[in-house]
């Protein structure tokens, strides 16, 4: 994908061997690359499993006492497998510097075209947008329904339809923001290689303004973009850092969902023992035997 001009798949980043040579070793950005692949293979095989784990244990293992939750759970997880679909899609690493976020794509929406590529992230930007948005509408929710159970349950599920129609809508409103930073954000002809950690390699780049950043970022690393952009200090290997801990969302999410309702916790201990137990009892009785 790489050029030495711009084209369909990479029109604000191009090869250019006059720029300088990166402030990183060669070793160090292998290094950090390495990691984050691994980081991202992990999310995506780990990530995948524990979203559509605790996608079962919400349909087939939710106890009466815990019906009223039903919706809110599976909105939730519904979220989640979103934002760990396309974010595997992208599987993004960036570069904060001179306030303009560099990302890299080194997922299947790598072999896209620019737009196509934009389009991704737009989506994967709506996913972590209602991971955050409808947290407070959660909260609201559980208290709902352990202080006003007794009141007319029609008029509650519209309140709270309304309330999660409202959060999806926020994160839509991100994600089309995010879409347009990256198609009409870039300055046209400027090369935005040269704010990439090694900027004669000329990956394919899609740049966007500062200001987008909380889009793309949940709270901690929004904190570090933050101050980055007061500062007007330059991320560099940050920046993969800031991506890696990104990435683990959609592992810690769910797991800490199975880990908190004890109904799945139990249920999950026991699929994850089932195997270690059966492999014991055959043991067993082929020893006494």
């Amino acid at each position: 994908m790489v050029s030495y001009y711009p084209n369909e798949h990479s029109r604000f980043s191009w090869i250019n061997e006059s720029l300088p040579l990166p402030d990183v070793t060669p070793g160090q950005l292998k290094t950090w690359m390495t990691v984050t692949a691994i980081c991202h293979n992990v999310a995506f095989v780990v990530g995948g499993i524990m979203s559509f784990t605790l996608l079962t244990l919400i349909l087939l293992y939710t106890p009466k006492t815990l019906k009223n939750y039903k919706p809110m759970l599976l909105i939730s997880s519904s979220c989640d497998i979103f934002f760990w679909f396309f974010m595997s899609m992208v599987q993004a690493c960036g570069n904060i510097k001179d306030n303009v976020v560099a990302i890299k794509l080194n997922g299947l929406a790598k072999w896209f075209n620019y737009d196509q590529q934009a389009l991704c992230m737009g989506l994967s930007s709506i996913g972590v947008a209602a991971a955050i948005a409808i947290l407070p509408v959660n909260y609201y929710y559980r208290y709902i329904h352990m202080k006003h159970s007794q009141q007319n349950r029609t008029w509650l599920h519209i309140k709270m339809a309304l309330l999660y129609a409202t959060a999806f809508i926020i994160s839509c409103a991100y994600g089309t923001l995010a879409y347009l930073s990256f198609t009409h954000g870039p300055r046209v002809d400027f090369n935005y290689a040269s704010l990439w950690f090694d900027p004669r390699s000329g990956p394919t780049i899609l740049p966007v303004d500062i200001a987008a950043v909380p889009i793309l970022s949940s709270v901690g690393p929004c904190a570090i973009v933050g101050y980055c952009t007061l500062k007007g200090a330059d991320a560099g290997m940050i920046s993969l850092v800031i991506y890696i801990f990104f990435y683990w969302i959609p592992i810690l999410t769910p797991l800490s969902t199975i880990i908190t309702i004890k109904p799945y916790r139990m249920v999950f201990v026991n699929m994850v023992n089932k195997p270690f137990s059966g492999y014991v009892v055959s043991f067993t009785g082929s020893t006494d035997s």
